[in-house]
C-alpha cells in the first residue's frame, strides 16, 4: 500500500495495519459470538456469517442512484426510514 504508506508514514501505517488486525479478531472470535448468542435468546432463528442476499433489481438500483444524488447534491438529507421504503417498494 505505497499510497497509504506515503500518505500517513510508515509508523502511523503499521499502528493502522495492527489496530485492524486487532478489530478483525475481536470482531470474529469475541463479538460474533456474544452477538450470536445474545441473537439467540430474543430470537426463533439466529445466524452467523448470514447472506442476506446477493442481486439488487434494475429498479431498485435506479432508486438507490437517485437517493445518492440527491445526497450528493444537498437536494435531500439523509432519512434512513423514507429511504428503505422507497427502495423496498420497488424490489
Amino acid at each position: 500500500m505505497p499510497f497509504h504508506s506515503r500518505l500517513l508514514g510508515k509508523d502511523r501505517m503499521a499502528l493502522f495495519s495492527f489496530i485492524h488486525s486487532l478489530n478483525t479478531n475481536f470482531g470474529t472470535s469475541i463479538f460474533e459470538p456474544v452477538a450470536l448468542s445474545l441473537a439467540k435468546s430474543k430470537f426463533k432463528r439466529a445466524e452467523s456469517q448470514a447472506t442476506a442476499g446477493n442481486k439488487i433489481s434494475a429498479k431498485a438500483q435506479i432508486e438507490i442512484q437517485k437517493i445518492i444524488d440527491d445526497l450528493t447534491t444537498a437536494k435531500s438529507s439523509p432519512n434512513k426510514i423514507k429511504e428503505l421504503e422507497i427502495i423496498r417498494k420497488v424490489a
